[in-house]
Parts: C-alpha cells; structure tokens; sequence
C-alpha cells in the first residue's frame, strides 16, 4: 500500500528521535574513546615495533595499539595518531608514522591517540652489514635479515595456539615455513623481537606465560628456549603487551587491564628470562 507524502514526512522525523537522543546522551561520540564518556575507553597506546634497531638511511614504520578498558585491542588509524621523534637528529618521524634514520644513536618514538600516550626506543646504527629491521603490529611481524639475504613474517594466532612463519620471497609472495604450536603455552597474542634478531617472545594470554624462540635467520624455523615458556606469578588477569628493551638486556610484560608491568632479565648467550627481583 502506498503512502502520502506527508505520512513518509512524519514516519522519516520520528526515526531521526532516537539518534537525536542518544547523540544528546553521549555527545561527541569519539568521547566514548578517550575517557569523555561512559562507553569503552583506551587505557593504553604502545608503538610497535617495540625498540627496534635499524641503520642510518634507513626508514622504520610504526604502529599504534590501543588497548581497550574491554581488554581488547586496536590498530590505531594515521588519522587519529601523532607521532614524534624526542631527538629529530637521530631519526625523524612522519604522520603516517615512518620514521628515517639520519645519525647513529637513540630517540624515543612518541605516539598519543586522543589524550593517551606511549613510547618505544627506536635505536639507529652507523652500518647497515649485520642489523635487522622489524615492522608491523603487535600480532604480525616482519623481519628483515640483510646478512642471511632473508625475510620472515610471524605471526601470533591465540586461537590454535600457533605461531606462523612466512618467508617473503623476491616476487613479494609468502612461503610457509611452518606453524610452530605454543604447547604448553596457550594463547600466543603479542610478539616482540629482541634488537639482534636472534630471539622471539611471545606473551600468552590464556596460560598467563611467556614464551621464548630461538629463531634460525637461515630458515625462519622457531625452536624453544630452554627453560619456555616462562611464568608471570604476578600476571593478574593475564600478559598483555610485550617488549624488549633497546639494550636487549629486559623484557617488559604488561599486565591486561592493569598498570602493572613485569620486568625479566635477559640471558644474552640463550635468551631465558628470568624475573627481575628489582620490578617485584
């Protein structure tokens, strides 16, 4: 049956009244994102890669994870993130958040999505002979090996508890090298690479642990560190962030929906960890 005019005019006003509600409910709703409103808000922002190592000349992407009052996480637009460089001598960094290596030393890379900030230490080398260079998300990582002529993608996936290893071919495409399983350890979320690009870490959500990888930059294959997966005894509801330091000598587990950190040493010749006293 066909209506008059005048009766589409009044059915289309009356559909406008919700949405004029709930905007004068909420307001701006990016609000909801940055602690204006009652929604979910970001807790915290972590750029990754987390302290990665290139040489001058060379150029850094970066990433920004949000994570969620929820718990969850999100990849952060270029739209809605600023980037900076503390020391622009060292490295510069763009708004879509591509840093250029110019002079060997050490800046911290800032990134602030709404009024939440985070930071990782971006470290730049003289010579390009023997340095990797990582990018990506928390949960996929590429890694370059100039040494060994190699490119690898790994990739967290919680669900099978798994971690996927690719190698980038010349034409661009990915060559499986294998799923590596996280047993005993369950739910390998957030990947970090330690700065030599001879160990993998990876925090796992569902078993609150962490677990470290030997990776062979030959073939990409992943073995266990003696000792992994290694445990967060005071992991509340679990690991959440992972990151080594640009040193090499720490790494650093957030805990999810809290402040808290976990601090462990770095055993430089195996990669074991062990809980730093000093962090309890």
């Amino acid at each position: 049956m066909l209506l008059p005019k005048r009766a589409f005019t009044f059915l289309f006003a009356i559909s406008l009244l919700p949405a004029i509600g709930l905007a004068g409910c909420f307001g701006n709703p990016l609000d909801l994102f940055d602690g204006g409103g009652s929604g979910i808000t970001i807790k915290t922002v972590s750029p990754t890669p987390a302290n990665p190592t290139i040489a001058v000349g060379a150029m850094q992407t970066f990433v920004a994870n949000a994570t969620l009052s929820d718990g969850s996480t999100a990849t952060e637009p270029e739209s809605s993130t600023t980037w900076t460089s503390s020391d622009t001598t060292v490295a510069t960094i763009d708004d879509s958040g591509v840093a250029t290596a110019l002079a060997a030393g050490t800046t911290t890379i800032g990134a602030k999505v709404k009024s939440v900030s985070g930071s990782t230490v971006l470290t730049v080398t003289a010579s390009a002979q023997s340095n990797m260079s990582v990018r990506g998300s928390f949960r996929v990582l590429t890694v370059n090996y100039p040494g060994a002529d190699r490119t690898y993608v790994f990739a967290g996936n919680a669900l099978d508890d798994t971690i996927s290893v690719f190698r980038v071919l010349d034409s661009g495409e990915e060559q499986s090298v294998g799923r590596f399983s996280s047993a005993p350890s369950r739910g390998p979320l957030w990947l970090a690479v330690d700065s030599s690009g001879r160990f993998l870490y990876a925090a796992n959500l569902q078993s609150r642990d962490v677990s470290a990888y030997l990776i062979n930059a030959s073939s990409g294959r992943l073995s266990a560190v003696r000792g992994s997966p290694f445990p967060m005894e005071s992991a509340g509801e679990g690991p959440w962030a992972i990151s080594v330091d640009a040193s090499g000598h720490f790494v650093d587990v957030a805990e999810l929906k809290s402040a808290g950190v976990v601090r462990y040493r770095v055993d430089p010749s195996t990669g074991a960890l062990g809980l730093d006293e000093a962090s309890r």
